[in-house]
């Protein structure tokens, strides 16, 4: 009775992760045409032909604009945010293109020692033991969770 109870519970649980695992796939919205055009979408061939100069304001040879610009600049913060959440999604899209590969880990240790006991053979004054290890771990991507990820 004990093993069907086992059996049983082991199931459901199994299920449910499996249930938690498989959900829709999400595809993003369409960008509207409106938001594909050229920043400058000008008709006259002076404005089109020409792109905007990073630094457009120092056209108009004004100090104090100079100034406040370098200012707002200095005290903007959104950009360096802006900057800080580019990084840490490229860092989560590398991790979840990780999860399709294999996981390795390759360990190696030294000890050294003076044996003590009674199995201490005569005139043995220390002993090396060495040991390494090899492991692999690869997830079956079974219910999709990994195929979502990214």
């Amino acid at each position: 009775m004990r093993i069907a109870q086992a059996i049983l519970a082991t199931a459901g649980a199994l299920s449910l992760a499996a249930c938690a695992a498989v959900g829709p796939n999400h595809s993003p919205p369409p960008v509207p045409a409106t938001a594909q055009d050229k920043f400058v979408g000008s008709n006259f061939t002076a404005v089109a032909g020409t792109e905007v100069r990073g630094d457009w304001w120092r056209l108009y040879n004004d100090p104090v604009l100079d100034g406040l610009v370098a200012q707002a600049l200095d005290a903007n913060k959104d950009i360096a945010v802006a900057t800080a959440n580019i990084a840490k999604a490229r860092a989560a899209l590398r991790g979840a293109r990780s999860d399709r590969l294999p996981q390795t880990n390759v360990g190696a240790a030294a000890q050294y020692g003076r044996p003590t006991g009674p199995d201490r053979a005569p005139g043995q004054d220390s002993d090396w033991a060495f040991s390494t290890g090899f492991d692999v771990a690869y997830e079956v991507d079974l219910f999709g969770r990994v195929r979502r990820g990214f």
